[in-house]
């Protein structure tokens, strides 16, 4: 779930390669349960509220907050993705990604419902006629409140918990991207989770394992995620489908750490070209191939 009801652009996936869209459509039916995490944009310098006057970088957003995206959260139609829809963002300096976060999972048919209800909400709440000022305390009563919410929906239920945090990045650039993953109690002062996640050219999927977060942060309080690109230069775009802790069927969660493949044809089926005319360094492999 992200915060795009904050800006009014909806585009087309057709901006998105073919290949993309498909990677992203993936997931159709393999998703038991799902966590509905309310991403929204924040700052890594983040001094709230005296950076508002204080950064020359701060430029405020229709409710009042700190635009740190360049165009925000721009939603992205895409019946086929898991969700529904993908989100565009173009990070800006100090730009990141950030959740409470909990582990109360939602049958995927809820989570949709769940997600739809509350973007036609805050979708209203933006649009609604009324003085500036009133619009800007409402939001910022009803992100309040949704943070609330999802600190305190912790799961009770250790029966069902997610296998893993999944997450699904499409890199429309030349370059990997670097990101900072970071899992952080609000209880404690101990050392966080944190992982760098590599999102190179093109689509990924990456699972982390439930088990490596909760062997380092307490998940049965209240703790926050976040999502930092590393070494931002002018700008750096992104495009996210799933971010959530899942629970996926167990032939397909198996398949991350397990694959088994017998290829009867190579040339023009695993890679583009002949291995005997062109040689192993002329050859490119298809998309959607990956080299173990």
């Amino acid at each position: 779930m992200y915060e795009t009801e904050a800006n009014v652009k909806t585009e087309s996936s057709t901006q998105l390669p073919p290949e993309a869209i498909a990677a992203f459509a993936e997931l159709q039916g393999k998703i038991v349960t799902r966590s509905v995490l309310p991403w929204s944009e924040h700052c890594t310098e983040c001094a709230w509220p005296t950076c508002y006057t204080t950064c020359e970088m701060y430029s405020p957003r229709a409710d009042g907050r700190c635009r740190r995206f360049i165009d925000g959260m721009v939603r992205i139609d895409c019946p086929s993705a898991i969700n529904g829809y993908l989100v565009k963002i173009r990070f800006k300096q100090w730009g990141k990604l950030w959740t409470p976060g909990n582990l109360n999972l939602h049958p995927h048919r809820k989570a949709l419902r769940i997600e739809s209800r509350d973007y036609q909400i805050g979708k209203l709440l933006y649009q609604l006629p009324m003085p500036g000022q009133a619009r800007k305390v409402v939001i910022q009563k009803r992100y309040g409140l949704k943070k609330k919410l999802t600190l305190h929906g912790r799961s009770r239920n250790t029966q069902n918990l997610p296998t893993s945090f999944l997450l699904e990045c499409f890199n429309p650039m030349e370059q990997a991207v670097d990101l900072s993953f970071t899992v952080r109690s609000f209880a404690d002062r101990k050392i966080p989770f944190q992982k760098l996640i590599s999102v190179k050219p093109g689509f990924q999927r990456i699972r982390v394992p439930l088990s490596d977060i909760s062997s380092v942060v307490n998940l049965s309080t209240s703790f926050g995620i976040e999502l930092i690109p590393n070494e931002i230069g002018k700008e750096i775009t992104l495009y996210f489908g799933l971010m959530d802790f899942a629970q996926e069927i167990k032939a397909h969660a198996e398949k991350s750490s397990k694959v088994k493949c017998v290829v009867w044809d190579l040339d023009h089926t695993l890679w583009h070209g002949v291995l005997v005319e062109e040689g192993a360094a002329k050859l490119q492999l298809k998309p959607g191939r990956v080299p173990r």
